[in-house]
C-alpha cells in the first residue's frame, strides 16, 4: 500500500491529478476503507477543480479516521471552497467542543467565518488560533488578511510583518505585505515587496499587476510599460494588464497607445464601466470627443451611480456647445457626490458660459474646455497619495478601498 500510496502523491506533487485520480480509485476499488486513499483522491478531484466531489471523497476519510486533524483541515478547507461554508462552520464547532484549544479547529472556524462575512468572529477566532499557535505563519498571514479586510491596517501589518519572521520566503506572505503598506501610504517600501514578489514568481498576474499600479503611482511608468509589455505578450487577452499598462503609457504621453491597451482591455471584459470611462478620458485628451461621449455614456449604463463619469461627459457635451445638457449632468453628478468641490466649480464655470451665450446676439458658444484628463482627479489623488486619477480608484488589497467603491483588481486578491 506504502508503494502504491507513494505512487499517488508523487503524481500530485507532478501535476497529474488526473492519473493520481486513477491510482486512488484503482486502490479503493480494492481496498474501500482506506482513509488515505480517500483523502488522496480528495486532493486530485480538488486540484481539478471538483470541489464538491472532494468533499464527498474527503467526508469518507474523516468517518474512517475521525481522529485525524488533517483530514478535518482537508474537509473544512473543501466545503469552503464549495460554497459550504455554513457546514464547515458547524464541523469546526462541533470539533471545538471535543478540542476547545486546538489552533486548527479554531484557525477553521474563523475561515469559515470570513467566508460567511462575519468578519469581527472571524477575527476573534483567528486571533485565538495564533494565541494557540504563535509560530504558525499561516494563521499570522490568515489574521493578517482578516484584519486588512476590516480595515485594521497596522494590526494587519504586524500580522504580516509576524507571518514573515517564521517564513521569511512566503511570496504570498510578502505580497500581502505589500498591499497593507500601500494602503497606508508607505509606498516605497510597499514596491520594494511588489518588486520581490514578482521576482520571485514572474508568471503571477496579480502580482504584476499590484506592481504596476505602484510603479504608475510612483512615476515608474517606463519601468511599468517594460513589465506589463512583456506580460501581455504571453497573454495578449488579459483586461487587468491591459487596463494597467494604458495608464502607464497614457503617463508618458503616448495616448495612441494608451487609447489601443484599454480598447484591447475592454475587448477582453466590456462591462467594466470604470475602463469605458478611463478610454472616455483617452479620447477626450485626443480630441475624438463624439467617440469620448460614446465611451462616458456606456460607463454610465453600466454604472449609473458614477459621478466621475457623468461629469467628464458634462465637459465633453459642454465641448459641443450642449450647455443644457452639460448643466444637466453635472448637477447629476453633484448628487452623486455632493462632497467633491470639482463638480461644483464646474457647474458655476457652465452657468457663467450659459449666461455669457444668453448676453451676446452673435450666438456664439464659448463652452467648457473638457476635463485635463490627467489632472481631473487631483483632489482626489491629494487624498489618497496617488499620482494617476484612475488608479486611484484601484483597490489594493482583500476588498479594501483605496478611491471608487467599484474596482477590477480587489477581485483579484478575494
Amino acid at each position: 500500500m506504502k508503494t502504491v500510496l507513494h505512487e499517488c502523491y508523487s503524481l500530485l506533487r507532478a501535476g497529474d491529478s488526473a492519473n493520481a485520480e486513477a491510482v486512488a480509485r484503482n486502490w479503493l476499488a480494492k481496498e474501500p476503507d482506506s482513509p488515505q486513499f480517500h483523502s488522496a483522491l480528495g486532493i486530485s478531484l480538488f486540484r481539478q477543480g471538483r470541489a464538491s466531489d472532494a468533499v464527498a471523497a474527503v467526508l469518507k476519510a474523516r468517518r474512517k479516521d475521525a481522529s485525524n486533524k488533517n483530514y478535518f483541515n482537508q474537509y473544512c478547507e473543501y466545503l469552503n471552497v464549495a460554497g459550504l461554508s455554513a457546514e464547515a462552520e458547524v464541523e469546526a464547532r462541533s470539533a471545538l467542543k471535543e478540542d476547545p484549544m486546538s489552533a486548527d479547529f479554531h484557525f477553521q472556524l474563523s475561515r469559515a467565518l470570513g467566508r460567511l462575512h462575519r468578519i469581527d468572529e472571524a477575527i476573534s477566532s483567528a486571533k485565538r488560533a495564533v494565541e494557540l499557535r504563535q509560530s504558525d505563519a499561516v494563521l499570522h498571514a490568515h489574521l493578517g488578511n482578516l484584519l486588512a479586510k476590516s480595515d485594521q491596517l497596522s494590526e494587519a501589518e504586524a500580522e504580516f510583518r509576524a507571518a514573515l519572521k517564521i517564513d521569511p520566503k512566503s511570496v504570498e506572505i510578502i505580497a500581502s505585505l505589500s498591499h497593507v503598506l500601500a494602503r497606508q501610504k508607505k509606498i516605497d517600501e510597499a514596491l520594494n515587496l511588489a518588486s520581490e514578489a514578482n521576482q520571485c514568481e514572474p508568471s503571477n498576474q496579480a502580482y504584476l499587476l499590484h506592481l504596476g499600479n505602484l510603479l504608475n503611482q510612483t512615476g515608474g511608468y517606463v519601468e511599468a510599460e517594460r513589465h506589463l509589455t512583456a506580460a501581455i505578450q504571453s497573454t495578449p487577452e488579459s483586461g487587468p494588464l491591459n487596463f494597467v499598462l494604458s495608464h502607464a503609457l497614457a503617463r508618458q504621453g503616448k495616448t495612441s497607445e494608451a487609447i489601443q491597451a484599454a480598447q484591447s482591455a475592454l475587448r477582453n471584459e466590456p462591462s467594466n464601466s470604470q475602463w469605458h470611462a478611463h478610454l472616455g478620458n483617452l479620447l477626450s485628451k485626443a480630441g475624438a470627443f463624439a467617440e469620448a461621449e460614446i465611451a462616458f455614456r456606456k460607463a454610465i449604463s453600466l454604472d449609473p451611480d458614477f459621478a466621475e463619469a457623468h461629469n467628464n461627459l458634462a465637459q465633453v457635451v459642454a465641448k459641443a456647445g450642449r450647455i443644457n445638457e452639460a448643466l444637466e449632468l453635472t448637477r447629476k453628478a453633484i448628487v452623486l457626490a455632493p462632497n467633491d468641490s470639482r463638480y461644483e466649480k464646474n457647474l458655476h464655470s457652465l452657468l457663467a458660459d450659459n449666461k455669457s451665450n444668453h448676453e451676446h446676439s452673435d450666438g456664439k458658444d464659448d463652452g467648457v474646455a473638457p476635463a485635463n484628463l490627467a489632472n481631473s482627479s487631483a483632489q482626489q489623488i491629494e487624498a489618497t497619495g496617488i499620482r494617476d486619477p484612475d488608479v486611484a480608484e484601484l483597490k489594493l488589497n482583500n476588498g479594501a478601498s483605496v478611491g471608487k467603491k467599484r474596482s477590477w483588481l480587489g477581485r483579484l486578491f478575494s
